[in-house]
């Protein structure tokens, strides 16, 4: 009896080992090599120290023309922007955005506020100091002025009204005639400038210069010496003028006719000798011909984050220039020639997608892309220069057409070690500068006749994009037509345009699926035509979608065979009591009936499903789903989508911060916004977890095992 009892409590403890051994088996992978980002929006240079206001709320500084950079926001307001900067010789002063003015000794931070502004329901814009005396642009309440010595706020409305969008603020000192501020304002033909012996604005119009219909909203000034540039908002389609003065009184202004992209406005403007640099919502651009009456302007993005990242602060230092971008603070020593990033946050990068190919692990994140050549993330390397932003999930695609990413819109391939992009030329929709852009995901496949396509979808114009490698085709859209049997099929005109989000691809049926808003489009013959499910169930747009799955967002898709048949599992948005996942059956005879007639799988149920990881051969099927938008679950089902189970134990993320599942190998891979990664080996999950209780609940106490004898 003893004997027996002993081996009854080894048989226990062994049986507690493999349930709880399921706790371990998340594992966290290395994130070494993998580059910081933050979201950087204003830059501020105080001879040679160097500030800078990141996103997420905190102020940083370098005293080391930006080798390193420390935080600098003790006392100022949590999450609350800082729109501007201004100092004076011993005080550095922030714009805490409908909060107040800041200020703080520059050697230790230890912002206070000065005084009370009058009007902290109106955005914040700009802040400016002279002699003492700051100067804070609101829009729609024009400025007001603050002495710093009494900390009393005026509105100076003399000259200016009281309502005025005051878009930026500068100031200029001419030698021998003193210094004056100039204001840009969003409703009047010009800009302003405000006497030196009073609180008197002048308004200097230069609407002879522009299409009378358009007033010459000044969103950006640069003013030296008397040199002044005025950048123009994107409803003056992103004007550039050029003037000077010698008193402050009389200008003389030009348009400048420029290559400029005119439906962007001009966030940031500098001139280094008779270099003009522009930040605009198109990264940056540089031209040396600004005295001429045209200007050609080239972009200098290499090393930037990419093509069509929005720029919305430029500023030189140390005859250096650098440039605020969404993925990092970036200087350049060339003249724009190449970009370093030089400002980011290890932490602060978000994990957007993961992808296997040949045999190696690939990371998507907002700071480009990675390589895993061993596939545990022991040895991450950056994947091709000239990335540096956020690749989307779906934003990389291998093949024989060769390797293609897109980031922040922009179309690239990889040639040799570098990202070059890529101009797509479709007939009426022509974009010929990666600017014009706005590719969202993409995917290469081949079929059974050896050939290969690249697909797309454009953000900006709907249609579905394929690529031969010489040419570009558009499927742009469809018609309402009603056949036989309910359905709508594809056609000609402009009543439901499709803007596809992923693509799926079975090559032994041949069947190619494009997944959007609340459409399913499906090709039997490699993309050449299209028919179309699911949609609301009026005349008006595509019907024979049930509706029992949902009518939202498509966030999820994969393929899966089961026994002999072959399924399109599909996560969407939980609305409106619909499903979150379900699966419809697919075959090439079955094409008019794919996404009609759906069953429901249970895992997915109470959250959006925003990832579905099949592993093929088994029936794991591996969720991630979200509740609100926020809060992450991860379920495994091992019975094909339905009787999912928590696995979550071992996961060191908060559910919050999960931003992506990927599959390589045997593992699933998760991803975070803060730069962490972490694995699963999902095939050592034992087959009778389906059934099993729920790991996190079981209690043991081994204490409470030991061999008795009678």
């Amino acid at each position: 009896m003893k004997k027996i009892n002993i081996f009854l409590a080894v048989f226990i403890m062994l049986n507690i080992s493999m349930i709880t051994s399921l706790k371990a088996q998340w594992t966290n992978v290395p994130t070494t090599g993998i580059e910081g980002t933050c979201n950087v929006s204003k830059l501020f240079a105080d001879g040679t120290d160097m500030y800078a206001y990141v996103k997420n709320g905190d102020v940083y500084k370098s005293t080391d023309n930006g080798d390193t950079w420390s935080i600098f926001n003790t006392g100022l307001p949590a999450n609350v922007a800082i729109v501007a900067f201004t100092a004076t010789p011993t005080k550095i002063y922030v714009a805490a955005d409908k909060n107040g003015i800041y200020e703080s000794d520059k050697a230790t931070a230890g912002f206070t506020k000065l005084g009370t502004v009058p009007v902290l329901t109106n955005s914040f814009t700009s802040l400016e100091n002279i002699k003492g005396t700051l100067y804070l642009g609101i829009n729609g309440k024009g400025v007001y002025k603050c002495v710093i010595s009494t900390a009393a706020y005026t509105q100076l409305t003399s000259g200016l009204a009281n309502n005025a969008v005051v878009m930026t603020l500068t100031t200029d000192s001419i030698t021998g005639v003193g210094r004056r501020l100039y204001a840009g304002v969003a409703t009047d033909n010009g800009f302003y400038v405000k006497n030196d012996l009073d609180d008197t604005w002048v308004l200097k119009t230069i609407s002879n210069e522009i299409v009378a219909t358009n007033k010459a909203q000044v969103r950006s000034i640069f003013a030296n010496q008397g040199k002044v540039i005025l950048g123009g908002s994107s409803s003056t389609r992103g004007l550039l003028y050029s003037g000077s003065t010698t008193d402050f009184v009389t200008y003389t202004f030009t348009k400048t006719e420029t290559n400029l992209p005119l439906d962007q406005q001009i966030n940031a403007v500098t001139l280094v000798g008779n270099t003009i640099y522009v930040g605009n919502s198109r990264a940056v651009w540089k031209s040396t011909d600004i005295t001429l009456p045209g200007i050609t302007f080239s972009q200098v993005a290499n090393g930037l984050q990419s093509p069509r990242a929005s720029t919305p602060d430029l500023m030189v230092i140390n005859s250096e220039l650098w440039a605020a971008q969404a993925s990092g603070g970036y200087m350049s020593s060339n003249g724009g020639t190449s970009w370093t990033r030089k400002l980011n946050m290890p932490t602060a990068t978000t994990i957007t997608g993961f992808k296997e190919n040949a045999g190696k692990l690939y990371a998507n994140t907002s700071s480009g892309i990675y390589e895993s050549a061993l596939g545990d993330g022991s040895d991450w390397l950056k994947f091709g220069n000239g990335i540096n932003g956020s690749v989307p999930q779906f934003g990389l695609a291998f093949g024989d057409l060769g390797t293609y990413a897109t980031c922040d819109g922009a179309l690239f391939k990889l040639i040799g070690s570098n990202w070059e992009s890529v101009n797509v030329e479709i007939g009426p929709r022509s974009f010929n500068h990666p600017i014009y852009g706005a590719m969202s995901d993409i995917a290469q496949f081949k079929n059974t006749a050896g050939v290969t396509r690249l697909f797309g979808s454009y953000w900006s114009s709907a249609g579905i994009y394929r690529y031969d490698g010489l040419n570009w085709a558009l499927y742009s859209t469809y018609t309402a037509t009603e056949n036989s049997d309910g359905l709508f099929e594809s056609g000609t005109d402009s009543v439901g345009r499709v803007i596809a989000r992923f693509f799926l691809y079975d090559q032994e049926a041949n069947m190619l699926f494009s997944l959007s808003k609340n459409r399913l489009q499906i090709s039997k013959d490699f993309g050449n035509t299209w028919t179309w499910r699911m949609g609301a169930t009026t005349a008006a747009t595509p019907s024979g979608y049930t509706l029992t799955l949902g009518s939202t967002t498509v966030r999820s898709a994969v393929l899966k065979t089961i026994g002999a048949q072959k399924f399109l599992f599909m996560g969407t948005g939980k609305e409106s009591s619909a499903w979150a996942m379900g699966k419809s059956e697919y075959a090439p005879d079955l094409t008019d009936k794919i996404g009609t007639n759906w069953t429901n799988t249970s895992t997915g149920n109470n959250n959006d499903v925003r990832d579905i990881i099949n592993f093929e051969n088994t029936p794991i099927l591996v969720i991630r789903g979200t509740s609100a938008g926020t809060t992450n679950s991860v379920n495994i089902s091992t019975e094909n989508g339905i009787n999912g189970k928590a696995l979550e134990t071992g996961i060191t993320a908060t559910k919050s911060s999960i931003s992506c599942l990927g599959q390589f190998g045997d593992y699933v891979y998760l991803g975070t916004k803060t730069n962490e990664i972490q694995r699963y080996n999902v095939k050592a999950v034992p087959t009778f977890l389906a059934t099993a209780p729920n790991v996190g609940s079981i209690t043991t106490t081994t204490a409470s095992l030991k061999a008795t004898s009678s």
